[in-house]
């Protein structure tokens, strides 16, 4: 999965190209550019524009990097979602998580603003992102070969019940 690097305002920006897959050796770069960018500057926004597919692995690190980046008064967004991004987020319940902005160029109004980044609280800290990943994969399955979840209809209840417990406070 290639990755760029790039500064918009207070943001450090990784655009994330192709598929983002998950396997070791992509998501251990992808990891090391995340934390990267977060030791520069607490602010990282990832663009999933160009990204043909986002599997579990890879929306459960990403909960990791925004978990790193709130415990150092940051944030992490996501900018310019396609469809197929997007409905990744939606059907895991991540969309409430993750501030969404639909272009880079809305980074650099929130850079201006000099406003805390929004916070989701304690429960984020306590997101168990292992078994979170096994309940996306669960819940959505794995996707067809053109990059669409395999999942029909809205996910079992159950699945999505205990994604909700992972992230709701106790």
């Amino acid at each position: 999965m290639p990755v760029t690097r790039r500064a918009v305002g207070d943001y450090q920006v990784l655009a994330v190209l192709g598929d983002a897959r998950g396997s070791e050796a992509d998501l251990a770069e992808l990891r090391r550019l995340g934390r990267e960018c977060l030791a520069a500057k607490p602010r990282l926004a990832i663009n999933l524009r160009h990204a043909t597919f986002v599997d579990s692995q890879t929306l459960g690190l990403f909960v990791e990097l925004l978990r790193e980046a709130q415990g150092r008064d940051g944030e992490v967004v996501l900018v310019e979602l396609n469809e197929r991004a997007m409905k990744w987020f939606e059907l895991s319940g991540l969309d409430h998580i993750f501030r969404m902005l639909p272009a880079e160029s809305a980074l650099a109004a929130a850079s201006g603003a000099g406003q805390a980044p929004p916070r989701i609280g304690a429960a984020l800290e306590r997101v168990n992102v292992e078994r979170m990943v096994e309940e996306l994969e669960a819940a959505l399955g794995t996707a067809t070969d053109s990059g669409e979840p395999s999942a029909i209809g809205p996910i079992d209840e159950k699945a999505l019940s205990e994604i909700e417990k992972l992230l709701a406070d106790n």
